[in-house]
C-alpha cells in the first residue's frame, strides 16, 4: 500500500517538474517579429499615427498564418465601451440615426480587440481564410457586425459563398452589405482591393468608404420601393403651380423693403364698395 502511494506521489511530482520545465523553456508561445509580440503589433492598429498602423499591417503579413489563433480569439471579443464624453455624444447621435427607417447604422468603438482582429484580417487578406467561420458568426449577432461582410470579401474567392448565402440573411442590412460587397468584388473596386502597400494599411478609411457605399445602396433601394416619396433633385425641377391667383403680377425685381407677395388687383372704387 505504501509503495503504491509513493509511486503515485512520484508520478505527480514528475508531472509538476515537467510542467515547470515547459514553462521555463517555452515562456511565451505567442508569435513575434522584430522583437515584438503579436499582441503588441495588434495594439498598434489602435494607434493615432498612420505610420504605426501601417507598420502593424506589415508585421501581421510577416508573421502570417501563425497569427490566426490569437486573431480569431480577439475576433470573438465584443469590445468594451468607453464612458468618455465624446463617445457618449457619438452614441447619442447614432441613437438618433437609428430612429429613421432608411438605413440602420451600428456604432462600435474603434479601440477594441475586435477592431484589432479585423484590421489584422484585412492585412492578411486571402491568408486569413481560416477566420471565415468566425466572421460568418458575426453576421448573426444581435446586431450583426457591419464590418464582417467587407472582411469576408477581402479574403477573396473563398469568402464568396458566404456572401452569396448572406443575400438571404434575415437582416435587411446584412443582405444589402452582401450585395454591395459582391458588386465591389466583381468590379475590382479600389475600396476593396487597394493598389499599393501604403494604402493597404488604411483599413479604417476603406471601411468608411464601404459604409458610404452602403448608405448609397440603401437610398437607391428606398427610392425603388417608395417612388411616390421622392423629392425633386433641384428647386428648378419643381412643377409650376396648378393655379395662379387672379390678378397676380410676377416681377423679377421686387420693390425694396417690401415682401414679394402676390399683388391682387382691386375692384374699381364705387359707392357699393364702401360701408
Amino acid at each position: 500500500m505504501r509503495n503504491k502511494r509513493r509511486k503515485l506521489i512520484a508520478v505527480v511530482l514528475l508531472a509538476l517538474a515537467a510542467l515547470v520545465a515547459c514553462i521555463l523553456v517555452f515562456p511565451n508561445r505567442e508569435p513575434a517579429w522584430q522583437g515584438r509580440t503579436l499582441g503588441a503589433w495588434l495594439r498598434d492598429f489602435d494607434a493615432d499615427k498612420p505610420e504605426s498602423r501601417a507598420s502593424a499591417a506589415d508585421a501581421i503579413r510577416q508573421i502570417g498564418t501563425n497569427a490566426l489563433p490569437l486573431i480569431i480569439k480577439r475576433l470573438q471579443h465584443p469590445g468594451p465601451r468607453s464612458s468618455s464624453t465624446i463617445l457618449a455624444l457619438k452614441l447619442k447621435l447614432f441613437e438618433l440615426l437609428n430612429k429613421q427607417s432608411l438605413v440602420k447604422i451600428q456604432f462600435r468603438p474603434g479601440a477594441s480587440p475586435r477592431h484589432e482582429a479585423l484590421a489584422a484580417i484585412d492585412a492578411l487578406g486571402p491568408a486569413a481564410a481560416n477566420a471565415l467561420p468566425t466572421l460568418e458568426k458575426l453576421l448573426h449577432e444581435n446586431p450583426p457586425d457591419p464590418r464582417a461582410p467587407y472582411l469576408i470579401a477581402r479574403i477573396g474567392p473563398e469568402g464568396l459563398p458566404l456572401l452569396r448565402q448572406a443575400l438571404t440573411n434575415e437582416n435587411r442590412i446584412v443582405r444589402t452589405e452582401a450585395r454591395v460587397c459582391l458588386d465591389m468584388f466583381n468590379s475590382r473596386s479600389e475600396a476593396l482591393f487597394p493598389g499599393d502597400a501604403i494604402d493597404a494599411a488604411s483599413f479604417d478609411r476603406r471601411i468608411c468608404e464601404f459604409n458610404l457605399r452602403m448608405v448609397q445602396a440603401a437610398f437607391e433601394e428606398y427610392k425603388r420601393q417608395h417612388p411616390e416619396k421622392l423629392l425633386p433633385k433641384n428647386i428648378t425641377d419643381m412643377p409650376p403651380p396648378s393655379e395662379i391667383p387672379p390678378g397676380f403680377q410676377p416681377s423679377s425685381r421686387p420693390p425694396a423693403n417690401q415682401t414679394s407677395r402676390p399683388r391682387l388687383s382691386s375692384p374699381p372704387a364705387g359707392p357699393d364698395n364702401y360701408e
